[in-house]
């Protein structure tokens, strides 16, 4: 495993939808990852949406490509995605991450920030790992919650159990590690 620094301030900073905001190293490096390092004709998923925070972001950050937000345990499922379902490039999905099938999407770039138990980062983790295996398509998966000494599965699992044939890389400042597939690279 190793560890990167995120691209300089002056080159994420445009791409954000409020920049007057404090928003966050990892708002930020995923805006640009999204812009700059998938390929334009491929759309992103976000496991674990909330109410869309991060979709808003990335939707304005990427007007060209199609957005997939995804939640299901929120009180109210009607608050899923809501800051963000009016943007034209943003679809909303409410089923559980591990009954949604996403095979047919043409996806470069799958966000996991759902379930954080260790059992949850195993099955969403194998299902987009294997959504990569099963298409030619370039992209990353990109985990949330895997900086050090978090109470998250992710960690643990990204340190110990990990497909010991693709690299996951670490990115310094932020709670994010990703793994690229089929060409995708930084």
């Amino acid at each position: 495993m190793k560890t990167i620094l995120p691209p300089p301030e002056s080159q994420v900073r445009e791409l954000c939808y409020a920049p007057e905001w404090h928003l966050s190293q990892d708002v930020k490096f995923l805006c640009w990852l999204a812009r700059v390092r998938v390929p334009a004709s491929l759309g992103i998923l976000e496991i674990g949406c909330d109410r869309g925070q991060l979709t808003r972001e990335l939707a304005v950050a990427c007007p060209f490509r199609t957005i997939y937000a995804q939640d299901y345990a929120l009180p109210y499922r009607g608050e899923v995605g809501q800051i963000a379902v009016h943007l034209p490039n943003v679809v909303v999905l409410t089923s559980p991450s591990l009954m949604l099938r996403y095979d047919h999407l043409n996806l470069g770039l799958i966000f996991l920030d759902g379930d954080r138990s260790t059992p949850g980062v195993v099955a969403d983790t194998i299902k987009a790992w294997g959504y990569f295996r099963d298409t030619s398509n370039p992209g990353f998966i990109v985990w949330h919650d895997a900086q050090p000494g978090s109470e998250s599965g992710v960690r643990p699992y990204l340190e110990n159990r990990i497909d010991p044939f693709h690299e996951v890389t670490f990115v310094n400042g932020t709670w994010l590690a990703l793994a690229g597939f089929n060409g995708a690279a930084l």
